[in-house]
């Protein structure tokens, strides 16, 4: 009996493009990026690095989207980035076809 060696796997799969809701979060995402992150809240500012921020000379920032229950009221990210905040609910409802929404 010979000894084999490893033959190579052939790849039957090639690259698959992300799901579009993914595609579509992401697209937003960058835009977002690139208009320029907006300020962030005081509550925030404590646990992220001063020196990451945009605002301090940094290259990061960060937001929320979501929904608050009454009588909170929305992230200011959803009027910021109203087709962000909709393109996150639907990448939710994607991912989790079968749970009810989280906000």
């Amino acid at each position: 009996i010979l000894p084999c060696a490893p033959q190579p796997v052939p790849s039957s799969a090639a690259p698959v493009a992300a799901p579009e809701a993914y595609r579509k979060v992401l697209r937003l995402l960058r835009e977002a990026e690139s208009s320029g992150w907006p300020g962030i809240t005081s509550g925030r500012e404590k646990v992220i690095k001063d020196s990451s921020l945009a605002e301090n000379g940094g290259q990061t920032g960060s937001f929320s989207v979501g929904s608050m229950p009454p009588p909170l009221e929305a992230p200011s990210g959803n009027h910021t980035f109203p087709e962000l905040a909709l393109a996150a609910f639907e990448l939710e409802q994607a991912l989790m076809p079968h749970r009810p929404p989280s906000s």
